[in-house]
């Protein structure tokens, strides 16, 4: 871990957390520094710790009721709120409080939606929690069982979450408001990198593949990026369709290739993407 000191606008070194993490929930207390979760060697994880900057020492802290990765956390009374997160194969809804003082954990009422990396926001004695999937979806979540009030429930349109500047212009260009059910289900998972399978009759699982691939694409020169393998002709068609709308600004370089194949009633088609310069 290191400090930055914007006086001096130089930083520090300080003792090191007692377990690797990536995409922890972090958050400050009475002066400490507490960090919970995240994806560590082993996997998700559930184990917390507490950082003294007095000391300069990280003590471990009980445990969550659950593992989790990409959530967040907020301070509110003396305690500790997290809510939603990735354990891997799902993005949460559960929300649970830490009491630093008793060192224990409460599980709580969990919000509408599954949410991870939401945005906490404490103001009016709630806990405002814009959550993301793959986009944005706005609501108000009431976390402090001591201040009785309704859920407020807030509809809001869905913005980017996790894409590359360019793929969050092509998306604004074809003008999406809403996910369809697909692409609510796989988009954040594709785009932290994980294998994704997916069978259903529903509409949206084209695009899903094609934002999820472009998201990832690192193009080499003269080297094939993406291949898409399909079962007719007809779909490498469209499949290769989304890719030119959704590739038009920094993708532009990129040369769509499809390839058709076939005989009678058997026709196989593909593309792939090559860069151009």
């Amino acid at each position: 871990m290191e400090a930055y000191n914007p006086v001096s606008q130089e930083w520090k070194s300080l003792a090191p957390m007692r377990e690797n993490r990536v995409c922890p929930a972090v958050c400050v207390l009475n002066g400490k520094l507490y960090v919970f979760g995240g994806h560590g060697n082993t996997g998700d994880l559930s184990d917390g710790e507490c950082y003294d900057p007095e000391n300069n020492r990280w003590d471990s802290i009980r445990s969550m009721n659950h593992k989790r990765c990409a959530f967040s956390a907020a301070a509110f009374n003396g305690q500790i709120y997290v809510v939603g997160g990735y354990d891997g194969s799902d993005i949460l809804q559960d929300v649970d409080r830490y009491d630093p003082v008793t060192d224990s954990w409460t599980s709580l009422k969990n919000m509408n939606y599954g949410r991870a990396l939401a945005s906490l926001v404490v103001s009016c004695g709630k806990i405002f929690a814009v959550g993301v999937k793959v986009f944005f979806e706005v609501g108000a979540l009431i976390i402090p069982v001591s201040l009785p009030s309704p859920i407020a429930n807030l509809e809001g349109i869905f913005f980017h979450f996790l894409l590359k500047p360019e793929l969050v212009r092509a998306v604004d260009d074809c003008k999406f408001l809403h996910h369809t059910e697909v692409q609510h289900c796989c988009l954040f998972p594709a785009n932290l990198g994980e294998n994704v399978m997916c069978q259903s009759s529903g509409s949206g699982k084209s695009t899903a593949y094609v934002i999820s691939t472009l998201h990832q694409l690192n193009p080499i020169y003269g080297e094939v990026s993406i291949l898409v393998i399909c079962p007719t002709r007809e779909l490498a068609a469209q499949i290769g369709k989304e890719y030119e709308r959704f590739s038009k600004d920094k993708f532009s370089a990129m040369m769509l290739q499809t390839i058709r194949n076939g005989k009678g009633n058997s026709v196989k088609g593909g593309l792939f993407l090559t860069s151009s310069n």
